[in-house]
């Protein structure tokens, strides 16, 4: 748009020239087709017009910075371009006697553009950054977010995947770590994963095949989004495997899909604590070596989860909430080496009517099972046995006794409460 400097200002005498101030408010800058006349957001710039330069012509463009929008040019008395939408100033001066009488008799002019604050909105969704919990859509919470305004993979990001004849040790400052393929620890190595990590799967998992060391605080928990532990697999290795506060969630995944941990039964040693399983399937053996305990399995929240316990474990003190109905029973208990999990002062909250079916299953030949003084949600022996499969609801020797008189007639004090 083309405006021609006309009668404003205020006339103050004869003068040999006049000047234009460019003022600058917050949410961008002025760019001029004279770059000597650009002016930065928050500043007023000055320029000077006189008769030697006739004629004149400066086009002076508004430029948002992000999260802003040009809204207008300022009006009022000696403003140029006032009230036009469009971001292109262009002042003119012409020749001859009329510009020289222009320039001579008016002292100065004015340009300001209007920026309107429409906010940043990183990821695209519709949600201003202000008001989004996740301002790059990466799934970690701007709180949790080394970078909160770039995806995670292209910032700050430790991508690992690979075979490793080496102790690892994976830090909370060195992440968060991203699985883009296995992760594979050999025999007579350990993957150490410390307190406050956070472990993320985009397309791997982890194969123990030497030991495990998972070690976070109540303050900070390592947490393990959509990653998949799978210790031993088929063959016969030594481990020993050591888990305490961290938290799997399979969140992100279809849960028919979502596993976050498989042990085989060749370990030496089985250690989980403290810890949370949300939205996966859960497949622990008993340990063959020795240590004390061989097996513990105490302390955690399974929220959500399908979770197998085989051979001689200790499974006490955890808190099952209901399962998800795809999967079927929250707790699955199996015969394997000559015995069945002690299943002892856990608080289950499942009932068949939540879907699923029942929420403990005593199966795979199973003698009878130790299933004493755990808190059932009630006190109510007709509900507790609908809560049960086991040799009492079916002639199948495929299943076997589920004991579990005497019951506790609130949770264990020691037994998580909530997720």
């Amino acid at each position: 748009m083309k405006i021609k400097l006309l009668l404003v200002g205020c006339v103050l005498g004869l003068v040999a020239g006049c000047k234009i101030a460019i003022i600058v408010p917050s949410g961008g800058g002025v760019v001029s087709s004279n770059a000597a006349h650009n002016c930065a957001e928050g500043n007023v710039c000055e320029f000077e017009i006189n008769t030697g330069q006739l004629p004149f012509s400066e086009t002076l463009t508004a430029i948002p910075k992000a999260g802003y929008e040009f809204e207008k040019w300022s009006d009022g008395s000696g403003f140029l371009c006032g009230k036009s939408t469009n971001p292109t100033c262009t002042v003119n001066v012409g020749d001859g006697a009329v510009g020289a009488i222009i320039v001579a008799l008016f002292q100065s002019g004015y340009v300001m553009p209007i920026f309107k604050d429409v906010g940043i909105d990183t990821d695209d969704d519709g949600v201003r950054n202000e008001l989004d919990a996740d301002d790059d859509g990466d799934g970690i919470p701007d709180d949790e977010d080394a970078c909160p305004l770039e995806p995670n993979l292209n910032c700050l990001v430790n991508e690992v995947s690979g075979i490793f004849y080496e102790d690892l040790y994976w830090r909370k400052e060195d992440g968060p770590y991203v699985l883009v393929g296995e992760v594979y620890v050999n025999e007579f190595f350990t993957l150490n994963i410390e307190a406050g990590t956070d472990v993320r799967s985009q397309s791997g998992k982890i194969l123990i095949r030497g030991n495990l060391d998972i070690t976070g605080t109540p303050e900070a928990p390592v947490t393990l989004n959509n990653t998949y532990i799978d210790v031993g697999g088929s063959q016969n290795y030594t481990n020993v495997i050591n888990i305490d506060y961290a938290e799997f969630d399979h969140s992100e995944f279809n849960p028919l899909f979502g596993e976050c941990i498989y042990t085989n039964a060749s370990m030496d040693r089985l250690t989980i604590t403290n810890s949370k399983f949300s939205n996966c399937s859960v497949e622990l053996f008993s340990p063959l070596g020795g240590g004390s305990p061989a097996g513990l399995i105490e302390k955690n929240t399974f929220d959500h989860t399908a979770s197998i316990f085989s051979g001689p474990l200790s499974v006490q003190k955890n808190l099952f909430l209901p399962g998800n109905p795809e999967y079927g029973s929250p707790v699955r208990l199996r015969k394997s080496e000559g015995s069945n999990p002690l299943f002892n002062y856990n608080t289950i909250l499942h009932h068949p009517a939540s879907g699923g079916g029942q929420a403990v299953v005593n199966e795979r030949f199973s003698p009878d099972t130790d299933g004493t003084n755990n808190y059932w949600g009630t006190t109510d022996y007709r509900v507790i046995d609908l809560v049960i499969l086991d040799q009492n609801d079916t002639t199948d020797i495929y299943y076997g006794y589920l004991n579990y008189l005497p019951l506790l007639d609130a949770p264990h004090p020691d037994t998580p409460t909530s997720p």
